[in-house]
């Protein structure tokens, strides 16, 4: 599923909120029993709903404080969901493209040899002028590299922040605060900062 690690750090916050053994994203038509002490709180989204249990009896943790925390998660969903309805348009599209495409070229061939004329050229440059190239894929293949590169920065800004609070014990907050002030007095990127540091870091390992 798309958004795995956000949807997993939300439901351990929820879970740490509440003070609960468990916290699961459950699909809203499948049959739950949870053990113990059991509560199912619908989202947003009618597909998903939260199964939350305690081993025994449930604690005095008030349900408002995760509203803030079920809302997060009720937008990724609905990304999600967005997310596969796009999909499917976009499958949906390539075949129409894929079956006109088809067409054209047959039709043509096919009125060819109906009039018996087998030319052979004919038929080459009619399949590459059905054939052309698909606009837009250098647009996105720019779009993908750009991509990568920002989710390159993004795990090695996380990796530098998690350093931080590990060595220094700053909160996240902090830890991104330090990196960001870093950044600005150097005159380098938030990026060029954390992979410095984790560098400094690798070569203490090495020596």
């Amino acid at each position: 599923m798309p958004f795995e690690r956000s949807l997993e750090t939300l439901l351990e916050l929820i879970r740490h909120t509440l003070k609960a053994d468990t916290v699961t994203l459950r699909d809203s038509e499948e049959p739950w029993e949870g053990s113990g002490t059991a509560v199912l709180v619908p989202l947003a989204s009618p597909r998903f709903c939260l199964g939350v249990t305690w081993r025994g009896i449930r604690p005095d943790s008030p349900f408002t404080e995760i509203g803030p925390l079920i809302e997060a998660m009720a937008l990724i969903l609905m990304r999600i969901e967005a997310v596969e309805e796009l999909h499917q348009l976009i499958v949906e599209a390539t075949n129409l493209e894929w079956e006109l495409a088809d067409s054209k070229i047959t039709d043509r061939a096919a009125g060819m040899l109906s009039s018996g004329e087998a030319d052979a050229q004919k038929v080459r440059q009619h399949v590459l002028r059905v054939l052309e190239p698909i606009p837009g894929i250098s647009v996105i293949t720019d779009r993908i590299d750009q991509l990568k590169a920002e989710l390159a920065d993004r795990e090695d800004l996380a990796a530098a922040k998690k350093l931080l609070q590990s060595r220094q014990g700053l909160t996240e907050d902090e830890a991104y605060l330090h990196l960001q002030r870093s950044s600005r007095r150097t005159r380098r990127t938030i990026s060029e900062v954390a992979r410095e540091i984790l560098g400094a870091e690798n070569g203490r390992r090495i020596a």
